[in-house]
């Protein structure tokens, strides 16, 4: 999951910069581009299949 959020984080960003930081209280990888972004109607489809993706580890 994190290699396909780079993947479109490299993708979407033809200039400006891509900022990856870990948040140790949080332990959260945060991705921030100067990219198109995501259209709003697609977050949840990104959402469920992240959820999908973490209930199969566990």
């Amino acid at each position: 999951m994190i290699e396909q959020i780079l993947a479109n984080a490299l993708k979407y960003t033809n200039s400006g910069k891509i900022t990856l930081s870990f948040d140790r209280d949080k332990n959260a990888l945060k991705v921030k581009d100067t990219g198109i972004g995501i259209k709003s109607e697609d977050i949840n489809k990104i959402l469920i299949e992240a959820i999908r993706v973490l209930m199969t580890y566990q």
